[in-house]
């Protein structure tokens, strides 16, 4: 039952949400590479657009 709840509570926190895009990418970009300089501004664009950007949550 615990999987359950957490499968709904995941749902239940997404739900609230604005549109969103999910960014995926690399830990093993380096912060100053063109790519992540890049993504950095997509991300921000998209933020400014009303779009919920989610990401896998920092580097490893």
């Amino acid at each position: 039952m615990r999987i359950l709840s957490e499968f709904v509570e995941g749902f239940d926190t997404l739900a609230d949400l604005p549109p969103a895009v999910s960014v995926f990418g690399s830990a093993r970009s380096k912060p100053d590479s063109p790519e992540c300089e890049m993504a950095q501004r997509l991300g921000a664009a998209l933020a400014r657009a009303g779009y919920a950007v989610i990401t896998g949550g920092g580097r490893a």
